[in-house]
């Protein structure tokens, strides 16, 4: 059974304070992302130096609307001098699903919010849904790094039906139309190389 709270992980790193990037995730920050683990999703943010807060806590929602806290990291943060940087690892990110997460700098309000798609898979190294009133299929793969991956379908004749490429960890297939029976996907350059599945397309 899961645990209902989270691993913390924090590392600490300090360094020469620098300027604030462009697109700002809050006042103090000079960075916020998400980034993918095989164990969860790593928060990273960086405090500017010459800012501080106390305590910081991480909210998570399934909706960018409704959020719940996570994890409350007490303490003085930040310093008087450098830049921070900040990890947490959420080890139980929703999966096959949009998490959205935002921090309350304590004292210093909320930051933005930022959103990461987290794919997981039960076993094997992919996963497929279907919708089955408009006959959609996502099919969810590992490419951590975003580099260009190829899919091509094969009915079972061999006969080639669909082609697509992406940068993304995911393909969405809309086969209303296609002709019932089952066909064959072969998914190209993947973060576990050459990915091989079946599915059935109905009326």
């Amino acid at each position: 059974m899961r645990s209902l709270f989270p691993l913390f992980v924090a590392f600490v790193l300090t360094m020469p304070a620098m300027s604030l990037a462009q697109q700002q995730p809050h006042p103090i920050l000079s960075e916020f992302i998400a980034i993918r683990q095989h164990v969860g999703l790593l928060l990273r943010w960086t405090i500017t130096g010459g800012n501080q807060c106390n305590g910081t806590k991480v909210f998570r929602s399934s909706d960018g609307v409704g959020f719940e806290q996570i994890e409350h990291i007490p303490g003085v943060c930040g310093s008087e001098i450098d830049d921070v940087t900040y990890s947490y690892l959420d080890t139980f990110p929703l999966p096959n699903a949009y998490n959205h997460y935002r921090l309350e700098m304590g004292g210093q309000g909320f930051t933005e919010t930022i959103t990461h798609f987290y794919t997981y898979f039960d076993n094997g190294n992919h996963a497929r849904l279907t919708d089955p009133v408009d006959g959609s299929v996502r099919l969810l793969f590992s490419n951590a790094s975003e580099k260009q991956v190829s899919m091509e379908i094969i009915d079972m004749d061999g006969r080639p039906m669909y082609s697509a490429l992406t940068h993304a960890s995911h393909f969405n297939l809309y086969t209303k139309g296609w002709k019932v029976g089952i066909y064959i996907y072969h998914i190209i350059g993947s973060d576990d190389g050459r990915v091989t599945g079946r599915m059935m397309v109905g009326q």
